[in-house]
């Protein structure tokens, strides 16, 4: 009978244990997130001087221009069209699959308005919703994890599609014409959001690597915990008969 209490006390303290790192992981997760501030100035201001950069070739002479103007004018309202497409059709399912977001969302119709059409820029930004700033319910959002990372990863949209084109058409005018501060600006600007947004979607990979890597190790050991107790438990009644 001993043996068999001990085991009933000891089973509680092993699964806590295992828990114990993955909580820390959970109230991590919750404290805000001042990063996406920084992603959306860049993304602002890489924007505008990527409008810049056509308006200044608006001026320029000679064909080659003119074509590179046109190029530059497709790959910045491209993206955004995708951009929004996708924010439109994920935050739909979000609603619809995530009860407590849909509860939040009755309250807080204008902020979602506001960042999901900041999220035609870059759809990252709409992980605002979930980056708790300031402590303020607008950015508190109850988005799942899962989404979250879906965001992220969909980022890349904007890197592929505008970041990369727009290095390479600013690079062509610098060297079709005379360099001008505007040209250099937007290369410089579209040069640091696409080092963010690979060193983005790296951090995120290998975040959510060790996320699965916990939840993995959490199970294992609950599952060993378990075992182990049942054991005891079967040797304590057989010493007790």
């Amino acid at each position: 009978m001993g043996a068999a209490l001990r085991a009933r006390e000891e089973r509680p303290r092993t699964s806590d244990s295992a828990e114990t790192p993955w909580l820390r992981r959970k109230s991590r997760a919750r404290d805000a997130d001042p990063a996406v501030l920084g992603l959306m100035g860049l993304t602002l201001v890489d924007f505008v001087s990527d409008w810049l950069f056509v308006y200044s070739l608006s001026s320029a002479k000679g064909t080659t221009l003119a074509r590179l103007r046109v190029a530059s004018l497709v790959f910045i309202l491209s993206p955004v069209l995708i951009n929004l497409a996708l924010a439109f059709w994920s935050l739909p399912q979000q609603r619809d699959t995530n009860a407590r977001y849909f509860i939040w969302l009755k309250d807080h119709q204008l902020p979602a308005g506001v960042i999901m059409m900041l999220g035609a820029l870059n759809v990252e930004l709409v992980t605002l919703l979930d980056s708790r700033l300031f402590h303020k319910d607008m950015f508190s959002a109850p988005l799942t994890e899962k989404y979250v990372f879906e965001l992220q990863s969909l980022g890349l949209v904007t890197n592929l599609l505008e970041d990369l084109p727009q290095i390479v058409i600013q690079g062509l005018a610098l060297a079709s014409g005379p360099s001008n501060i505007t040209t250099i600006v937007s290369l410089s600007l579209s040069g640091l959001a696409l080092l963010q947004g690979i060193m983005g979607r790296g951090n995120s990979f290998l975040l959510s690597l060790d996320s699965d890597t916990t939840r993995t190790r959490r199970g294992s050991h609950v599952g060993r915990g378990e075992g182990e107790g049942e054991e005891v438990v079967e040797l304590g009644s057989l010493s007790g008969a």
